[in-house]
């Protein structure tokens, strides 16, 4: 009899969950007893990369919203199938990793295939599966593997390494029932092999070990397992010699793990001096080498984790920038006697780089629509830092030009150093007068409801030269006129066709004018996204509209 749970995973930061949730569900009623820790532990690592190829490769997530597939168990096996709908592979022609390359294609297949006991990629016409088998036969050394279920569980939880190295080496001492322990790994900022636990052996200072220095680093050096049956025949000619008190030594080095380019072993570990005298045999060895391979894979899972967590505490980050800098825009339109004004920016990205304000000094209005180039984090920081210097420069100076002349002086510098500038309309409008001053520093001018546009002449946009200036043109607009300011996301947005929006487009749906600034910028954005259809959004979209009442 066979038990089938089905999964879907819909982002990796929940695949450790899902793992959980599924396996708990398939084995808590079918199962006479638990599975070895050991088993488990592989099973949530292979899953883990099973997924990620899923991802990585087939697009899964982004494609489909999802990665589904099934949890299996039986009397003998257990296993699961991941779904995908890429171009698929032939499991055969992926070669093993080049350690000698930067590619690290074929590291998830190799893992699979050594936590597994099958391995299976059948490619479909309505999809493709992957099917990974681990059998539930006991097989030999399986006691001693039992102990990488204990260190499987440091890493998953993501202890410090000393404490996973130490945690290791007292299981592994025990097993062995050895007097003298050493666990080494390589520092690359060092080029140094670096003692990380120790058992049985005293040291004051840190212990450095050059590659090729030593049996360690000889070890270490051809990434080769040493056993030496008589230390007394084989490290005759070594200082070292006298510091063990048996006559058999084991040292193995830690396989490269997953993704490491340069094939290097990650580290050492040495046994000696057995309690009962006896000298190490090549079923010790062999051993021992799979320990290290198991430990060395968990390594690997281990760093997944922690790019898991650090994405996720990234992911959190952004979106504080995005709550951050949607507290700068405008919730709701300004009320100012006499005018309707409006404005929206919608972001491309979490954070993005365009920003609209209306700021009221008196009787003046000032409205200001910019864009930094680039949306992402940096564009974000940037539009904060230009929004904070605006409402610093406009305690002191009133005229347009002369505002943009300061800010592009003030910003300059951080702007060379952030490789960014500054689109900027800067209109200041006299609520009294229905007169408009405009400054432009490098972007598209303002639109009439007309559709003829204002004519300006913009200067340079900001922080391209630190002492440009910035001409001021003027208008007065009356009743059933107004005007309509944009950033390049909205007529710049392209169709699967390879056509943009335009300015003709954006004028013939503004109309006469009549509806309000508010419902004018919502249809404009709302016209622009559907023109894009599914589309990707490749930048900010933004709109403000102005017209007098009276």
């Amino acid at each position: 009899m066979t038990t089938k749970i089905a999964f879907t995973v819909s982002d990796l930061s929940d695949v450790m969950t899902v793992f959980e949730q599924s396996y708990a569900c398939l084995t808590q009623h079918t199962l006479k007893k638990k599975l070895p820790q050991a088993m488990v532990a592989d099973l949530k690592m292979a899953f883990v990369e099973g997924v990620a190829n899923a991802v990585k490769h087939a697009g899964e997530i982004k494609n489909r919203g999802a990665v589904k597939g099934v949890w299996w168990l039986s009397a003998k096996s257990i296993g699961f199938e991941i779904y995908d709908h890429g171009k698929g592979f032939a499991l055969n022609r992926i070669k093993p990793p080049n350690p000698n390359k930067l590619s690290v294609s074929g590291r998830g297949i190799l893992l699979l295939k050594q936590v597994g006991d099958g391995l299976v990629y059948r490619c479909g016409k309505t999809r493709n599966v992957l099917r990974f088998t681990r059998s539930l036969v006991p097989h030999p050394g399986a006691a001693g593997l039992e102990l990488i279920s204990e260190i499987s569980g440091d890493i998953l939880r993501q202890a410090p390494l000393e404490e996973i190295a130490s945690g290791l080496l007292t299981r592994v001492a025990e097993l062995f029932a050895v007097e003298r322990a050493s666990l080494l790994v390589y520092d690359e900022s060092l080029d140094r092999l670096k003692l990380v636990a120790a058992k049985g052996i005293k040291t004051d200072k840190p212990v450095l070990l050059r590659p090729g220095e030593g049996v360690s680093g000889y070890v270490f050096q051809h990434g080769k397992s040493l056993l030496i049956t008589d230390t007394a025949k084989s490290l005759h000619r070594t200082k070292g010699r006298r510091r063990y008190k048996g006559r058999s030594f084991l040292s193995v080095p830690l396989p490269p793990l997953p993704g490491q380019a340069d094939g290097r072993p990650f580290g050492v570990i040495n046994l000696t001096d057995r309690r009962d005298g006896k000298s190490f045999s090549k079923k010790d060895l062999a051993l021992l080498g799979v320990m290290a391979g198991q430990a060395a894979i968990a390594l690997y899972v281990r760093a997944l984790l922690a790019q898991a967590a650090l994405d996720e505490a990234l992911r959190r980050d952004v979106q504080t920038v995005r709550e951050i800098q949607l507290s700068f825009l405008p919730s709701t339109a300004p009320q100012v006697p006499g005018w309707d004004v409006a404005g929206r920016c919608e972001m491309a990205a979490s954070a993005g780089g365009d920003y609209v304000d209306f700021i009221a000094k008196g009787y003046w209005l000032y409205v200001v629509v910019a864009d930094v180039s680039g949306h992402n984090l940096g564009s974000a920081m940037t539009m904060a830092n230009f929004r904070s210097q605006l409402r610093a420069v406009l305690n002191f100076e009133s005229e347009p030009g002369q505002i943009l002349a300061w800010l592009n002086h003030s910003l300059y510098e951080d702007l060379q150093v952030a490789s960014h500038f500054v689109s900027c309309l800067l209109l200041r409008i006299d609520t009294q007068m229905n007169r408009v001053e405009v400054a432009n520093a490098g972007h598209y001018p303002p639109v009439f409801f007309s559709g003829l546009p204002f004519m300006d002449e913009a200067g340079l946009v900001l922080g391209i030269e630190p002492d440009s200036l910035y001409r001021v043109m003027k208008a007065k607009l009356s009743v059933g006129d107004g005007l309509v300011l944009f950033t390049d996301g909205v007529i710049e947005a392209m169709n699967n066709e390879g056509s943009i929006f335009g300015l003709p487009r954006l004028i013939s749906e503004v109309g006469d004018g009549k509806k309000s600034a508010q419902v004018i910028v919502d249809r404009l954005v709302k016209k622009a996204m559907a023109f894009r259809g599914n589309l990707r959004p490749p930048d900010d979209m933004t709109v403000a509209v102005i017209k007098p009442l009276a």
